[in-house]
């Protein structure tokens, strides 16, 4: 289920078309990740950039040195 039934969008979008799932990865913090994709959100969904979740974590962990 992703929240449907409950009345949560959890794809929501910012204006800048960033979801939950998009800043959990750009904030690192995968405890949240795991969470929404546990929720069936969708990690694909792209913002006003064309970047979607993945895109971000592999950014972020990469200024990060994180490989």
């Amino acid at each position: 289920e992703n929240g449907q039934n409950s009345g949560i969008n959890i794809d929501a979008k910012s204006l800048g078309g960033e979801t939950a799932l998009s800043k959990a990865a750009l904030n690192g913090n995968l405890e949240i990740v795991h969470l929404l994709i546990q929720y069936n959100c969708n990690p694909f969904i792209t913002d006003i950039r064309g970047f979607n979740a993945l895109h971000i974590a592999e950014i972020h962990h990469k200024a990060l040195g994180i490989h």
